[in-house]
């Protein structure tokens, strides 16, 4: 273009309304940001009607940065830079491209400045004299397929200005706007109301996060989609993956929004977006229950055994006062008798109705235990206990690498054997150890429930998970903002809490239980009532305290026999030897 032609565009109406449009909104843009931000120019050198747009908006904006790249030319990606807001200069399109080609030129923009799965604003300045209405539905159409929703498109001649902007996310440009509209009119939040544009979502058997139920998909994940969907108006739409097939398979098969499988990311370049769910692949430990009887030990632990010392040293001393003490205090010291022996016999009286009470306050709130767990509970424990451990791969565990005492004992899983789970121990994911623990001893050679075993809670090591999202969706910002603030809100954990209850509970489900709060009452209500195994340890107790009793009975009557037969002895003795006396 030559000078005289800039000039006229510059000096003309429509050149600046534009410019004054643009630096308005610009300076809008960028004075909302917390942080600093660049703006990025696209093909505006080449472009014969807008050549001197940039100079002019950095003279209207100077505390902006502008980036500049010409598409064509030789640049470097600016995925490292902040550059939300992309203004692209378009004239006409290349008549020799092919028509998807053309379609994929938005996303190549986006993708120069490293925008996919961001936050964006796309202004498009269209040569309104050159451009037909068919490239122009292109255009729109290219920026849509890219994932770019917060797009408007400003059609320039020379005498006017026309701001359009598309309907929601459809492709037509239906709204109009004025030059004077707000920021917040130009680019209003699409996402808050979704108009029942549907969530398709491609899910797997994965108990308790998704799973078949009646012909129905439910589970945690779902119910967590369907309150973020709620939240935009719209509703989800759920698909059940065949085993047979592998991720990537069903991914490429299918188009979908996202899979809610959850996939160990490993540094390399995936064909989509990653989406974090609040739960991670945590590894924890799975020991065998065991258990020892405690009938007896019952008795004695109601006081420790410093107490019991004490407790016998005062019986002693009672003892010796009653049978030594107290003649010799009555015979010497009869008028100070009373004042030392009634406080004594108050002090014993006291003590004993607190130690006999203390007792069996104790005593009854451990009776309901007929036997204690015997099996490890912190790593630190697992440690010491002979119990081994067996796994695949064991190398790759740091825990069991650091701890010499548990690779020593750790057995190398040989997939072609056949154990015995029974007294392994074997890691598991912590979330999900109720419903992985059957398949898990099932391949080792006897399949065993989660009642067996006891997860020690603390986790081993930690992988990081992600799910898929389509890479150019529109919704993932939104969707992975929704996920962080249920997850701050607690809604996550609620869920979890409540699908980990309701799968545990659903082959013993109580009768009387409609719904699910009814199911979580009535088995609070079950947990409290007293059965058999909680009173055996009361009824071995009275069989001890009556054999005891019976024994004390034995001995104290043949103590009585055996002091009769000595008094009858002593006394005919007595009286033989009185009468040869007389």
């Amino acid at each position: 273009m030559s000078l005289l032609q800039v000039v006229l565009e510059e000096q003309s109406p429509a050149g600046i309304l534009l410019i004054g449009f643009l630096a308005r909104v610009i300076t809008e843009l960028h004075c909302n940001r917390s942080s600093s931000a660049t703006i990025g120019l696209v093909n505006f050198a080449q472009s014969t009607k807008f050549d001197y747009v940039p100079s002019k908006l950095m003279q209207q904006v100077p505390a902006a940065m502008f980036v500049s790249i010409e598409r064509g030319g030789k640049y470097s990606k600016l995925d490292s830079m902040n550059t939300p807001i992309v203004l692209h200069a378009f004239s006409s399109w290349d008549r020799t491209k092919a028509s998807i080609l053309r379609l994929a030129e938005a996303g190549e923009i986006l993708d120069d400045f490293g925008l996919y799965g961001k936050e964006k604003k796309v202004i498009v300045l269209v040569d309104d004299n050159s451009i037909r209405s068919s490239e122009l539905q292109i255009l729109v159409r290219s920026y849509n397929y890219a994932g770019a929703i917060d797009v408007i498109y400003v059609l320039v001649n020379f005498a006017s200005v026309k701001i359009l902007s598309p309907n929601r996310l459809q492709y037509n440009l239906t709204t109009r706007h004025a030059l004077r509209d707000p920021v917040e009119k130009l680019f209003p939040d699409r996402l808050s109301n979704l108009s029942g544009r549907p969530y398709r979502v491609l899910c797997h058997d994965n108990r308790p996060l998704s799973y078949l139920n009646d012909n129905q998909i439910v589970g945690i994940d779902v119910e967590f989609i369907d309150i973020i969907a709620k939240h935009q108006s719209t509703v989800a739409v759920y698909e059940i993956a065949l085993k047979s097939k592998s991720f990537g398979e069903l991914w490429r098969a299918r188009r979908v929004d996202l899979a809610t499988f959850r996939i160990e990311l490993q540094g390399m370049e995936y064909p989509f977006t990653p989406i974090f769910f609040p739960n991670q692949f945590r590894w924890c430990l799975a020991v065998p229950k065991a258990y020892h009887r405690i009938i007896h030990k019952q008795m004695i632990w109601p006081y420790t055994p410093g107490l019991w010392g004490l407790i016998l040293t005062v019986a002693v001393f009672f003892v010796t006062y009653e049978l030594l003490l107290k003649k010799f205090l009555l015979k010497h010291f009869g008028d100070a008798f009373p004042i030392i022996n009634t406080p004594l016999h108050i002090l014993r009286i006291l003590l004993l109705f607190l130690l006999t009470e203390y007792y069996t306050a104790n005593l009854t709130a451990i009776l309901g235990l007929s036997q204690f767990s015997d099996h490890p509970r912190t790593l630190e424990e697992f440690a010491r206990s002979p119990i081994p451990l067996i796994l695949s791969y064991p190398d790759k565990f740091q825990y069991v690498r650091d701890n010499p005492m548990v690779r020593a004992k750790t057995i190398d899983w040989n997939f072609s054997q056949t154990y015995d789970p029974t007294g392994l121990a074997m890691i598991q994911l912590c979330d999900l150890f109720p419903y992985t623990i059957d398949d898990t001893t099932s391949d080792l050679g006897k399949r065993y429930g989660h009642r067996h075993y006891h997860l020690i809670e603390e986790p081993i090591i930690t992988s990081i998970t992600a799910s898929a999202f389509q890479r150019r969706s529109p919704l993932l910002i939104r969707f992975q903002m929704y996920i962080s603030r249920l997850k701050e809100a607690g809604i996550w954990d609620y869920q979890m809490r409540k699908g980990i209850i309701n799968n545990r509970n659903r082959w013993t489900k109580p009768q009387g239980a409609a719904n699910d709060d009814e199911l979580e009452r009535l088995s609070r209500k079950q947990s409290t009532i007293l059965r058999h195994e909680h009173f055996a340890p009361v009824f071995l107790l009275v069989g001890s305290v009556y054999l005891v009793a019976v024994i004390v009975f034995l001995l104290e009557l043949a103590v009585h026999r055996i002091e009769q037969r000595f008094r009858w002895t002593g006394g005919g003795g007595m009286a033989w030897g009185n009468h040869t006396l007389d």
